[in-house]
């Protein structure tokens, strides 16, 4: 068990050079498929993940597929700026105040009261 130890230790294996290269591909060939993708909530994310990414290395988007690079270009362009607000409508006058009037409401009820009439079988 002891040899297999120092074997190990004596191995020099990967560098982290190279294992932070193999980091970076992958990530960039990640982001790429995610750019590419169909659907708009995993191209939206992918589009703000490599706009992160571009800000820790300005090299990033370089680095991209071209078809991905295009579109995360077209994603980084600004905004046009908004058109001016229409002019608003005139206000509609206020209606005029309604007048005090007495209107006579007719309210005459007549009750029946006789024996109910029971149908005949």
């Amino acid at each position: 068990p002891f040899d297999d130890e120092i074997k190990a230790q004596e191995e020099p294996g990967v560098s982290p050079e190279e294992i932070g290269d193999e980091f970076r591909n992958i990530v960039h060939d990640a982001v790429s498929n995610a750019i590419m993708d169909p659907n708009p909530k995993n191209n939206r994310d992918a589009k703000k993940t490599a706009d992160v990414l571009q800000q820790l290395d300005p090299a990033f988007a370089r680095s991209l597929d071209p078809e991905a690079r295009k579109q995360f270009f077209k994603f980084k362009k600004p905004l046009k700026p908004p058109k001016p607000y229409p002019k608003s409508l005139p206000k509609k006058p206020l209606p005029r105040p309604a007048e005090r009037r007495l209107h006579m409401v007719q309210s005459d009820v007549h009750f029946h009261v006789n024996k109910p009439v029971m149908p005949d079988i």
